[in-house]
């Protein structure tokens, strides 16, 4: 029984000894900002073949592309705990360091109490140290001995403490994610190179953008840059890396169409704003990342993608890479909207052509080379707006008045005047063009009158009056606008001002 015994456990060490074991050979990596595809090849000689891949993947996106003879026949996942090889692999060498280095931090110890014997003694018999060199005494035989001692002792702990942090580094490379690993087991017929692929979640990337504008010279330059990420618990080596600039929106069913009912309005209202007068963009101060390569780009149907070869990036780490860098030309105007301030903010109007795509990302601003903000970035249409903040040389003085009354004591109407003047003046030594909006009244009462008095006609575009003027160095322009409004005593309406 006992021989039998003995038969079966060398048996299962036998083929244990026969499993082919190994870790994903990565060469390829497609990177989207949520989540990556992973290329893996494999030479495949004995089957079955054992795979360890990290817990971030999806299992069920796991498939193969036989080549040569090989055929994979089935295969199957599971979580399993990290072979302990791994890491105990450099345990040794880790505990062998540490030991001769509290060996030499003794003899440190010992060689600086023989230094301090020394000197005393050199002290007792009133021998200046700075004269020790001319002096072949046993005292100078003794000191320079124990000094020479300690600074080789002293390089040598350092030399360690150099080794040791590498090895502990790659033992927490090692220990990035949890103990726990999914274990694939492949039965394959015949030999050749297995090629692997599989998503996983725990890479992705950011783009990072620049935006230097200069007005003067009428251009913007546009740099694009990638903040790379992974924690997959598999080091990149030499792989070519593929930049893929966005994902499809995860809402998959277009929204239902609702019916289209016409009733009477609720409310009686002559004026309202169009939420076409948008906020500006919220600002912070940054630092921007300097010194990147440029990356090969394919523009795509649906998303651009940026190739780096070869790309290495250890796990639990980040990398910043330079992708693109164009020039624009651009068109620079002050928007003034008088009813919500008197600021002038500059703004830029950039065409980008239709090639050009910009998936969300932060964005520094530099107006001439000064960093004034950062702003959040995504567009994807041919043409992009931007803001870069109150300009204090463009001086805006708004005046407004308001008046209301009725025609006569018995008068059945009343009348409401608005008038909005302002003064504009550029302080600055280059001509500048200044855009000003406000929204267009909307009478919905068609017992309400409105008359409507310009200085200068304005343009209307979706329900917004806007005026452009041009202001050269040091030059004032005056502009005012007024309504008269007039409507029955007994009507009860919303004025929206």
């Amino acid at each position: 029984m006992k021989i039998f015994n003995l038969l079966k456990i060398s048996l299962a060490i036998f083929s244990i000894c026969f499993i082919q074991r190994s870790y994903a050979q990565i060469y390829q990596v497609n990177l989207y900002p949520q989540g990556s595809k992973i290329f893996a090849s494999f030479n495949a000689t004995q089957s079955p073949l054992i795979l360890y891949l990290p817990l971030s993947i999806n299992p069920s996106s796991i498939s193969f592309k036989n080549t040569g003879l090989l055929k994979v026949q089935t295969f199957s996942i599971k979580k399993a705990e990290r072979p302990p090889a791994i890491i105990a692999q450099f345990m040794p060498r880790l505990k062998n360091l540490k030991k001769q280095r509290a060996q030499l931090t003794l003899q440190r110890q010992t060689q600086k109490k023989l230094s301090i014997f020394w000197e005393n003694q050199i002290k007792r018999n009133n021998i200046p140290i700075q004269e020790l060199s001319n002096l072949n005494t046993l005292f100078a035989k003794k000191y320079f001995e124990i000094k020479s001692k300690l600074l080789t002792v002293e390089q040598q702990i350092k030399n360690l403490d150099q080794q040791i942090k590498k090895i502990e580094q790659k033992i927490n490379q090692l220990s990035i994610t949890s103990s726990k690993t999914y274990q694939l087991t492949i039965y394959f017929s015949g030999r050749g190179k297995l090629n692997l692929t599989y998503f996983d979640q725990a890479a992705g990337w950011s783009p990072q953008y620049d935006l230097y504008a200069f007005p003067a010279q009428g251009k913007l330059i546009l740099k694009t840059k990638a903040h790379i990420w992974q924690k997959t618990a598999t080091n990149w080596k030499k792989i070519t890396l593929n930049l893929v600039s966005g994902n499809f929106s995860p809402t998959i069913y277009p929204p239902p169409l609702p019916p289209w009912i016409i009733g009477p309005h609720p409310d009686k209202v002559i004026f309202s704003r169009t939420k076409s007068l948008q906020a500006l963009d919220k600002r912070r101060n940054d630092e921007s990342s300097k010194n990147f390569s440029f990356a090969a780009k394919n523009i795509g149907n649906y998303f651009d993608t940026f190739t780096i070869k070869p790309f290495t990036l250890k796990a639990g780490n980040k990398k910043y890479v330079n992708l693109d860098q164009k020039t624009y030309p651009a068109r620079y105007t002050y928007l003034i909207r008088p009813y919500l301030s008197n600021k002038a903010f500059l703004s830029a109007q950039i065409d980008l052509k239709a090639e050009t795509k910009l998936p969300q990302g932060q964005a520094n601003l530099f107006l001439n080379d000064n960093l004034i903000g950062k702003i959040n970035l995504a567009n994807w249409q041919p043409k992009l707006t931007i803001f870069l903040g109150n300009d204090p040389q463009v001086k805006v003085k708004v005046y407004f008045h308001k008046e209301e009354g009725e025609n006569g004591l018995f008068s059945t109407h009343k009348d409401l005047t608005y008038l909005y003047k302002l003064l504009v003046q550029n302080f600055k030594r280059i001509p500048i063009v200044c855009r000003i909006e406000d929204s267009k009244p909307e009478i919905r009462e068609k017992n309400v009158k409105i008359k409507a008095k310009y200085s200068l006609s304005p343009q209307e575009k979706e329900n917004k009056l806007i005026w452009t003027i041009k202001l050269a160095p040091q030059e004032k322009k005056e502009l005012w606008y007024s309504y008269e409004i007039s409507y029955p005593a007994k009507l009860k309406i919303n004025i929206g001002r």
